[in-house]
């Protein structure tokens, strides 16, 4: 599977939990979908990073999404 196959699989299915998760961490709805656009950014940079054996991707994208709103 290429990097961005990959990528497309995670989008489909996170984007939209992390989307939630910007909303009820800043209350704006166009904030939140820049925040979490930022988040899947940051991801697609730094896949090749990833190592499912430390984490699973679920909590990789929540760290990333985490630490993001708390800069924002």
């Amino acid at each position: 599977m290429t990097k961005d196959t990959y990528f497309e699989k995670i989008y489909g299915s996170y984007y939209q939990s992390i989307l939630n998760y910007m909303f009820c961490r800043v209350h704006n709805r166009a904030i939140a979908e820049e925040l979490a656009a930022d988040v899947f950014l940051l991801a697609y940079k730094n896949l090749d990073s990833y190592d499912h054996s430390k984490s699973s991707i679920t909590t990789w994208l929540c760290a990333i999404a985490a630490n993001h709103v708390r800069n924002y």
